[in-house]
């Protein structure tokens, strides 16, 4: 996608594209924190959908 946006340019339904993408990131780490403050971040999170078969 960014070859074809050098190619092309930015256009107003892109950027709020972009800017949606951005905010729907950033508001799901916040849910994801706030759901479970006492997690040790990025560890537990990530490790424990890397191991199958394994409850943490």
């Amino acid at each position: 996608m960014s070859l074809y946006e050098r190619q092309y340019g930015y256009t107003r339904l892109r950027v709020t594209v972009l800017v949606t993408e951005l905010w729907l990131g950033v508001v799901f780490v916040l849910l994801v924190v706030a759901i479970d403050p006492a997690r040790t971040w990025p560890g537990r999170t990530w490790s424990g959908s890397a191991t199958p078969g394994e409850s943490t």
